[in-house]
Parts: structure tokens; C-alpha cells; sequence
């Protein structure tokens, strides 16, 4: 078998004319060198990749290795203790030391774990990163979500991530693979820009499921903490400001007066 495979993969580069024709059994071969996870996607646009699990069975460095900053671990330890099932998603995730503590975090568990960012051109981060953030980038071809894969891999992480998803928070087409009460917790750590805050709360609130939460970094940041304050006023619920610049809101449930007429059942 490995000689014929040798001999396709041999083909296929020489000969452009027999890729198609190979395409099926080159994709069979890949999958059993690379062992790829049928459980973990990356989704760039609206194509759907397979990612190979290529980690290592034992991880070869921490996530407090990764490189970037992540003050979240009290509200991600609350949100799994709160909630040990369901959808939780995470926005923003720079190098992935964020990414890296949540998949370690729900090991074992009924936890379906989404991860999403932009991932721009390395040049983008170039006026306030680190240089030892860019130079980790640099690494891996000034690719940022190569960086994150990277390290995904090399702390065994990768396999707990259903999904990643390149993309914008904005994006009509990412918000609409979501449907409604869906999310059981939201991580939002994205541009820190005003106006994009404004417009990412409404979108995103309304996949938080009732009971679930939603959670951000850097509620120190004028242009987190003024849209997330307006925005909440709005539905009249309580911003709970965590250590470390950490905000949470908690979606509740309808309320059961507001489901029975009154006088019902002895209600006046």
C-alpha cells in the first residue's frame, strides 16, 4: 500500500493530468498519514477544511507558554462550572492562549467549544504588538492562524475545538450559522473599537440562549465598557465586573409572570 501511494503522490506531481482522476485515494492516503479528526473544522469564509490532529499525544508546552496576554481564566472557570454542556464560542483569540485554557478546561465534558478571529496580516499587528509576538508569527510565514494551529498543536488542544472559524464578528454569513438562543457562553474580545462593540452586543446577544452568558475582556477599555454599559441599560440588566478587567451578563430566563395571564392559576 505504501509503495502504491508513494507512486500516486509521485503522479500527481508530475503528472497534473491523473490529480483528478487521484483525488479520492490521495485524500484516503492523507488521512491515514496525517490521522485526521473527523471533529474539528476550520472554517474560513464558507469553506470548510478538515484540520489534521497532527498534535502530539502528550503536549509539548503550556497555554501559559503562548505567547499574548489572557486575563479571562476566572470567567472561563466560572462559565464550565456554571455550565457544563452546551455551545460556547469564543471571539477573539490572537496566538490562542485563551483558546488553549477553555479546551483544556472542558476535557471530557458535553462542551461543544467554537473558536473565532480575524487572523489578519501579520503587517496589521505590526504598530502595537510585542516583537516577540511578531516574531513568533513570523515563524510560521507572518500567518496568524498558522501561529494559532501551531500552537493548538503543541498543546494538545486542537482536538477539543469543534470548530475555528477566520472571519469577522460582523459577518452577516458567521452570524447566521448561529441560530438564536443557541450559545450557552460567548467570550467577545475582538477590536475594542466603539463603534464595532455597538454593533457586535445586539448580534451577538440575541444567540446567547436564556440562562447562558456572555463575557469580555478589557472592560477598562472606553471603547468595551461605554457600548457594553448603554447596551445592557437597555435590556435593564447588571454588567458584573470581574477581576482583571473582566465583564459577564447573564441572559435570564422569561419570567413566568410574564408567561401567565393574570389571575390565572390563582395569580392576581
Amino acid at each position: 500500500f505504501t509503495q502504491a501511494v508513494v507512486a500516486f503522490l509521485i503522479k500527481a506531481g508530475l503528472h497534473p493530468l491523473y490529480q483528478a482522476m487521484d483525488k479520492m485515494l490521495l485524500l484516503a492516503a492523507a488521512a491515514m498519514f496525517m490521522q485526521l479528526s473527523p471533529g474539528t473544522a476550520v472554517v474560513l469564509g464558507q469553506h470548510n477544511v478538515a484540520q489534521s490532529a497532527d498534535a502530539p499525544k502528550a503536549a509539548n508546552m503550556t497555554c501559559d507558554q503562548i505567547p499574548g496576554w489572557f486575563h479571562g481564566k476566572e470567567v472561563y472557570t466560572q462559565a464550565f462550572t456554571s455550565f457544563n454542556t452546551g455551545l460556547f464560542v469564543e471571539i477573539g483569540a490572537y496566538l490562542g492562549a485563551s483558546s488553549c485554557f477553555m479546551a483544556h478546561l472542558i476535557a471530557g465534558s458535553n462542551v461543544t467549544f467554537h473558536v473565532m478571529d480575524t487572523w489578519p496580516p501579520v503587517q496589521e499587528f505590526a504598530s502595537w504588538a510585542p516583537a516577540e509576538h511578531l516574531s513568533a508569527v513570523q515563524l510560521h510565514g507572518g500567518n496568524w492562524s498558522a501561529a494559532w494551529s501551531y500552537y493548538m498543536q503543541q498543546t494538545a488542544s486542537s482536538a477539543k475545538i469543534a470548530k475555528v472559524i477566520q472571519g469577522n464578528s460582523l459577518d452577516r454569513k458567521i452570524l447566521d450559522t448561529y441560530s438564536n438562543s443557541s450559545i450557552t457562553f460567548l467570550y467577545l474580545d475582538t477590536s475594542h473599537v466603539y463603534q464595532n462593540t455597538v454593533q457586535e452586543l445586539p448580534l451577538w446577544w440575541s444567540k446567547i440562549r436564556p440562562g447562558g452568558r456572555m463575557c469580555g475582556d478589557d472592560y477598562d477599555h472606553s471603547g468595551v465598557q461605554q457600548p457594553v454599559e448603554n447596551f445592557f441599560a437597555t435590556q435593564r440588566l447588571k454588567v458584573q465586573q470581574k477581576a482583571s478587567a473582566q465583564w459577564c451578563v447573564d441572559k435570564p430566563f422569561p419570567a413566568l409572570l410574564q408567561q401567565v395571564p393574570v389571575g390565572a392559576h390563582g395569580i392576581a
